[in-house]
């Protein structure tokens, strides 16, 4: 809702945001000229616009468009998945994907997270960030030091195991500045949570 868009997604550069929502050009010199420049004020109407003018606004295009590289608010993005994130956990439904954000991978899910993992070589520091026991990596690391997969693989088996993995904490984990592993995670993201 326009409240909750206001208060969770305070860019400055509202024009090209609502340009990436597919907003008219037209529309956004309209919404210039008639707030005065107010940022607060066009942000606003450009939502309020947005939510009117189109059929099936969901959380995940605006988030889509905030990452895009024309309005670079990675950071606000990545604040307002935690934002949807912790809704999500409140309610059973209200959002398109809330679900799949939080689900539980199981042990069936393995194939699927090894697959999607298979470009990752830093398998140790994947693991750190995924909280797996130091004690566990190294004694992985021993067990199969010549096989870079195997490891890969056993980690992830320890993690999943853990009963703590979810999709969202992978791609938290891929995206974050000591694994830097966007791409990876941008996969994960179009395969997995939308």
């Amino acid at each position: 809702n326009l409240a909750e868009l206001q208060e969770q997604v305070r860019t400055n550069n509202w024009h090209e945001l609502g340009l990436q929502l597919t907003l008219e050009e037209n529309d956004l010199v309209a919404i210039s000229i008639q707030y005065h420049g107010s940022v607060v004020d066009c942000r606003r109407e450009m939502f309020r616009q947005w939510l009117d003018n189109t059929s099936n606004p969901t959380r995940k295009q605006l988030l889509v468009a905030l990452k895009k590289r024309a309005v670079s608010e990675i950071y606000m993005a990545k604040e307002y998945e935690e934002y949807i994130f912790e809704l999500s956990t409140k309610h059973d439904h209200g959002i398109a994907g809330a679900q799949d954000l939080e689900r539980k991978i199981q042990g069936d899910d393995l194939p699927d997270v090894i697959s999607a993992t298979s470009e990752v070589l830093d398998w140790f520091t994947l693991g750190i960030y995924l909280k797996v026991a130091y004690k566990d990596l190294k004694t992985i690391e021993s067990n199969n030091s010549k096989d870079l997969k195997r490891c890969r693989q056993e980690m992830l088996m320890s993690w999943i195991s853990s009963g703590k993995a979810t999709w969202k904490i992978l791609v938290k984990v891929l995206r974050s500045d000591d694994v830097k592993e966007v791409a990876v995670a941008e996969k994960i993201e179009e395969m997995y949570l939308k």
